[in-house]
């Protein structure tokens, strides 16, 4: 394995944020309910440890920078953009080799299955996987693998990713209620 090409890959996707991407495709009322939920949970265990009340209060200002992130087009389209690239990247690495950084699956090519795990997870395969017919295969390819199964497949894949949603909403919707934060 080139250790150079493998380094240079991990840059590449450790530098786009998925966070800004997730933010960005789902519904505005999702987003909303879980960022008033967070704040609730910092500003309750500030209370609770105030001597740790510092670092909370950085917690409690990046979930209100998530809020403003939202707002901010130029940086959704830069992001948005930038996953288009690193994506062509990936599709033309693809046709020559089987994974991305040769023809052995390396920490580069687990690092890229979340991305296109959050991908498929957002609803969005066809306008970001599926017309690259490269990493379509080496997508299909990689979630027979059994490590896939185990860290992404049991809780993403068919229905099991709208029981994760479910479970966690109905959780957090009786936390709410019960002000138990």
């Amino acid at each position: 394995v080139n250790k150079e090409k493998l380094h240079e890959w991990m840059h590449r996707l450790n530098e786009w944020d998925p966070h800004l991407f997730t933010l960005s495709h789902i519904p505005a009322w999702i987003h909303t309910y879980f960022s008033r939920f967070k704040r609730k949970v910092v500003i309750a265990k500030m209370a609770k440890e105030p001597a740790l009340a510092s670092k909370y209060h950085l917690k409690l200002h990046r979930a209100y920078a998530s809020d403003d992130m939202m707002k901010d087009t130029e940086a959704l389209e830069a992001n948005i953009s930038q996953l288009g690239r690193l994506l062509d990247m990936a599709e033309e690495q693809l046709t020559t080799t089987q994974y991305l950084v040769g023809d052995t699956f390396t920490m580069a090519d687990a690092m890229f299955l979340p991305i296109l795990g959050l991908i498929e997870l957002l609803g969005v395969y066809k306008e970001y996987i599926k017309k690259r017919k490269n990493i379509s295969s080496y997508w299909a390819r990689v979630k027979h693998r059994p490590s896939y199964h185990v860290v992404i497949g049991r809780c993403f894949g068919g229905l099991s990713k709208y029981k994760t949603f479910l479970t966690t909403f109905i959780s957090v919707g009786l936390r709410d209620i019960t002000k138990r934060y």
